[in-house]
Order: C-alpha cells, then structure tokens, then sequence
C-alpha cells in the first residue's frame, strides 16, 4: 500500500456521495479510484465529478479491481453482508455503512471470516464514536467525572420520513442501531434485554411506524431509554446522556445558530443527518484511511456490528411479542475471544 489509500466506493446514493468527496477531495490519505452503484447513471455521474474514477454496475466488479486496496460500503443494508464477506474473499478491508448485516447470524458469519484471514479488516460505520460532542460524553464517563453509570438516554428526530413509509422494522435497523451502538459504547457494557413500542404513522397500519421507543437494561442494573421519531417535523436531532451516580454528560446541543429578536430566542436545527454529521464522517475516515496505513486497526468493528444486531433483533421479537426480550450473545470468538 503507498502513502495513499486507493479506495472503492459503493453506493452512490447520499451517504457514497459524502464519503467519496471526503475521501477524495480533503484527506491526504486517501484517493477514490472506482465508485459502483446498481444506477449506473449514478455512479457515472459521480465518477465523473471526481475525476479519473473509474464506474461501475456492479459492487463485486469494484471489489475486484485490481487498482481498489480498500472499499467502502454504502450501498442499501440488504447488500452490505455480501459485499463484505466478497472484501474479506479479495484481502481487502472494507468500511462498512451501518448496519454490518440484516440480522445477527449474518454478522457471526463475517466475524468467522475475519478471523480466518487473522487480522481486524472491518470498520462499521458508527460514526458517533467520531462525533465530538459523543466523545466529549466517553471522555467525561471515562474519567469518572459522572461516577458510575447507571443510565442512558438517547434521542433521535428526523423531520420527516418523506416518501420513505418506515416499519417498526426498518426503524429499527436503520435508526435505532445507531442509538444501540451508543448504549453500549458509552455505558461500556452489552445491553441484556429490551422492550419497544411503536405508535404507527397512519393510524391502524401496525406497519408503519412514526414513533418508537426502547427500554433496556445492562447486567450491572443500570437503564436506558431511547426514543426515534422519523416525522419530528423540526429538523433532525441527536442526543446522548449518561446518568451516573454523582452527575450526568449530554451531548452539546449543536445549534447552527441562536438569535435574539423581538423579545423572542430561536434556534436553527440541522435538517439532515449529513449536515449534523459532517464533521464525524470526515474525522471517521481519516481514522479509517490512516489506520490503514499505519498497520492499527480502529473505531467499531465486526463484533460492535454484531452486538448491535443482536440487540436488533431482540427488539423486533419485542415489536412481536409485546414484550421485553432477552439480548441472544454469543460468547466472543476468534479475534474478539
């Protein structure tokens, strides 16, 4: 590998769109030399806005170009499992979008396969981890600034879902496993059991969904609350709390402005998650893109995009069941034993 990683992207949709112009136009570490996407015309289209880029169709073409050391996955999250064990296959590390799989089985798969090639090859997407009021939160827990913790409070608006007609399911695996992911990194521990609820977007369509929440416990007794509204109306918004014993750490509220009028105090909000997040998607694959080079792995990996699944899929036996449901873990294995 030289001093720059030459990289793939996958997908062409928005979140492709960011990473490649991240990891083409503003790191030194890296360059794209391919972009793939099932539109064509997308990945056209965005080859040709960066320049010298090759196109393709097909992500398992991408990954076999000889020129392509590392890929990113942004393609939709039923693909994601295929293109990373077909990375694994080529030698090649892979940053994948959340989530690493569509269920739990399939990321035991690709942690077997990793593990068989020896070494750590896989980022997942979390990019919370990289977002500077989230590492502000780890930072203070970590310290010991807060004293034990005991719970976790997420939040997480969209303003609207569009023409985007969301399930419990879909929010769940699209949504809520970034809210997971946090629970379980700044608490420090896996989630044991977790009970959601839903209230539908269009009144008796238990198929839709416009408001989910999770309850959760840890093994230590400790709490979490999460909450996901994809028709906020506002704008988009994340938080992160930690309650410890002797104080609580919050996420800054990233307001893109506060003004004072007329007797009267407003602040503008994010409308996207890419306007909320460029900072942490930049800060991600510089990390990823550096890691590379340097031989030491970084930020989520394989086992964090199990966990979050195996959390995943307990809330949809739990959207079922009605019920609190048993996180189902296997004991780490391979390179996470």
């Amino acid at each position: 590998m030289s001093d720059r990683v030459r990289v793939g992207v996958i997908g062409a949709g928005m979140i492709g769109e960011v990473h490649a112009r991240n990891l083409h136009r503003h790191l030194k570490s890296s360059e794209v030399v391919a972009v793939a996407d099932m539109d064509v015309a997308r990945a056209l289209a965005l080859a040709a806005e960066l320049g010298g880029v090759t196109a393709y169709a097909d992500g398992l073409e991408l990954i076999e170009d000889p020129r392509v050391e590392a890929v990113v996955i942004a393609s939709p999250d039923p693909t994601h499992a295929a293109y990373v064990l077909a990375c694994l296959r080529a030698n090649k590390p892979a940053m994948c979008e959340k989530p690493l799989a569509t269920t739990a089985a399939e990321a035991v798969e690709i942690i077997d396969a990793e593990s068989k090639a020896g070494s750590r090859r896989v980022q997942v997407g979390f990019m919370r981890e990289f977002d500077p009021p989230h590492i502000a939160v780890r930072d203070a827990v970590e310290a010991g600034r807060v004293g034990e913790p005991v719970m976790f409070r997420g939040i997480h608006t969209n303003a609207s879902s569009g023409r985007w007609r969301p399930s419990p399911d879909r929010v769940v695996i699209s949504s809520l496993i970034h809210d997971i992911h946090s629970a379980r990194w700044l608490m420090r521990q896996e989630i044991e059991t977790i009970y959601v609820r839903s209230i539908p977007r269009e009144p008796g369509r238990n198929d839709t969904c416009r408001v989910l929440t999770a309850s959760c416990t840890f093994p230590n007794g400790a709490l979490g609350l999460m909450d996901v509204n994809v028709e906020a109306g506002y704008g988009y918004f994340v938080s992160a709390e930690v309650v410890g014993t002797t104080g609580t750490v919050a996420t800054a509220h990233p307001f893109r402005s506060t003004v004072l009028s007329r007797f009267e105090s407003r602040q503008s909000i994010t409308p996207g998650f890419a306007d909320r997040f460029g900072e942490a998607y930049l800060i991600e694959l510089d990390a990823w893109s550096t890691s590379l080079l340097t031989g030491q792995p970084i930020g989520p990996s394989s086992w964090d995009g199990y966990a979050s699944l195996a959390v995943a899929d307990a809330c949809r036996r739990s959207v079922v069941s009605g019920q609190p449901e048993k996180v189902e873990l296997v004991d780490p294995f391979g390179l996470y034993a």
